[in-house]
């Protein structure tokens, strides 16, 4: 059973951000995995799935999956970074249509529920060009939990730069999944607590933007947001319709790094 605890939510963002741009074996991802065992009793093991572009690193357990792929300011000529976090939620028969579905589809994802909530995704930004100017101003800030959906995303982190999915019926390719670009702001002491508590501050300050400004009181890390949906209504020709995609609840949490071109 996943944990519930604000406390909780405060810690897990620096040390997922921590994660971003760091190599498979560094501290950042082993003090990762062990704050989520905490959470959830048992042992864990990591599957590897390598191709020519990229690596996985799947821990099932823990419902958490790493991105690698080759790091181009790396002189290490094979090192792999990490790019993106998937983040699973839970898979209630409520995700698909119909108890059998449902069932076939949880049996092939071996993946586990994430095993601690919430996961604050605040403060968001936005670029300047993900919203439109006609778009109602975000609210900024979203605890992420089982139940969160379509409508609270948008809510609190505007109209998304980008979405798609959900053409095909399920199993033939992705439900609808949107995307968000911008930065998201935290509070340093949550990264700088001590090594056996925390991801390291330096382990973070490699992936954090630092404002500029002295005695700014938040880091502002660049992060590239991406959630697929779940349910009958995140697929079919109105997906995107308020009572379809708007009452899905996620699926799938991606936390990228934003390609320099963004």
């Amino acid at each position: 059973m996943a944990s519930h605890a604000p406390d909780t939510g405060a810690r897990i963002l620096p040390r997922l951000l921590a994660v971003l741009g760091q190599a498979e074996d560094s501290t950042a991802i082993k003090y990762l995995l062990s704050f989520l065992q905490e959470h959830r009793q048992g042992e864990f093991r990591i599957t590897r799935k390598v191709y020519p572009d990229i690596t996985y690193l799947n821990v099932h357990a823990l419902g958490i999956s790493f991105q690698l792929e080759p790091s181009a300011s790396t002189t290490r000529e094979v090192e792999r970074i990490v790019t993106a976090i998937d983040i699973y939620n839970h898979a209630p028969e409520a995700f698909e249509t119909g108890t059998e579905t449902a069932s076939k589809l949880q049996k092939k994802s071996d993946f586990r529920p994430f095993p601690t909530y919430p996961v604050p995704l605040a403060t968001f930004r936005p670029r300047a060009t993900s919203t439109p100017s006609s778009a109602p101003s975000p609210s900024g800030a979203l605890n992420i939990d089982p139940s969160t959906s379509g409508t609270d995303l948008v809510r609190a982190l505007g109209e998304p730069s980008r979405k798609g999915g959900g053409e095909g019926p399920i199993g033939r390719g992705p439900a609808a999944w949107m995307e968000w670009t911008g930065v998201l702001q935290i509070q340093p002491s949550t990264a700088s607590s001590s090594p056996t508590d925390a991801v390291p501050s330096s382990q973070l300050q490699s992936n954090v933007e630092d404002p500029g400004k002295s005695g700014s009181a938040t880091l502002d890390v660049p992060v590239q947001i991406m959630v697929e949906l779940g349910g009958p209504g995140s697929r079919g020709p109105r997906r995107w319709e308020a009572d379809s995609a708007g009452q899905s609840v996620w699926k799938v949490l991606t936390l990228s790094t934003p390609a320099s071109s963004e």
